[in-house]
């Protein structure tokens, strides 16, 4: 056996787990971006010049582009951009049509059977944390307190079904809230209602929790669709 041949072997082999592993930070980087809407909805993009401002290796981000290109987030272009793809009101309103029915569904069948005290605990957290972001104008930490918020509703029903249905919509949803954040007013009619779902469930009210709960993603799907038109963010503009 020729041992001299086992440095270059080995060093063949680190560099490829390198590359995989660069790989997989731009992707996971490059998606965050546009699922909490830090890189908007019609906008266009330079890969040299993003990759060099996230200080990440430019063949790994070109490799990033396509695969989020295959998975419809955006459009490459031949001078070394690519175009955020735009959000169709019509899937917006679709989803946020699904994922009401379900977690005023949730919202009910937690009110009616009484969830656990961790449930409730959960839920009040939420809405607590969703307060004092919103007090401080902390955006991002408003997100995940409501993110975690929609999470927990849905697992107080106890449904599995439920819970399955929800977390398969949970992506384009976050797109969608995350974009209403950082373009639209403060989410203080949201807050307030969560916390009226919140003390619904509280009180063994399932009706008014879920009237209340669908009521608000109603409301919250006119705006999502209103800000998308307003901002040109449904259709391509270049």
């Amino acid at each position: 056996m020729n041992t001299a041949t086992l440095p270059a072997s080995i060093s063949f082999r680190t560099e490829t787990t390198e590359t995989t592993e660069a790989k997989d930070t731009c992707l996971a980087r490059l998606r965050e971006l546009i699922m909490d809407a830090d890189l908007l909805p019609n906008s266009h993009h330079l890969v040299g010049t993003l990759a060099h401002r996230l200080d990440v290796d430019e063949r790994a981000f070109v490799s990033a582009t396509m695969r989020l290109e295959e998975e419809g987030f955006l459009t490459r272009e031949p001078r070394g951009g690519f175009w955020v793809n735009c959000l169709s009101p019509a899937e917006v309103t679709d989803a946020f049509r699904q994922v009401s029915t379900l977690e005023a569904r949730a919202a009910f069948v937690a009110a009616l059977h009484s969830p656990s005290s961790v449930g409730m605990a959960a839920l009040d957290d939420s809405v607590l944390r969703m307060e004092d972001a919103l007090y401080r104008r902390d955006l991002d930490q408003w997100a995940q307190a409501n993110q975690y918020f929609h999470r927990s509703i849905v697992q107080c029903s106890g449904h599995t079904g439920l819970i399955d249905a929800a977390r398969q919509l949970s992506e384009p949803i976050h797109r969608a809230r995350m974009l209403a954040l950082r373009l639209g007013p403060l989410p203080t009619d949201a807050t307030k209602n969560y916390g009226r779902v919140v003390r619904a469930i509280h009180r063994g009210l399932a009706t008014d929790a879920r009237d209340i709960h669908l009521a608000s993603w109603r409301s919250a799907a006119d705006r999502m669709v209103t800000l998308l038109e307003a901002n040109r963010l449904h259709s391509w503009s270049a």
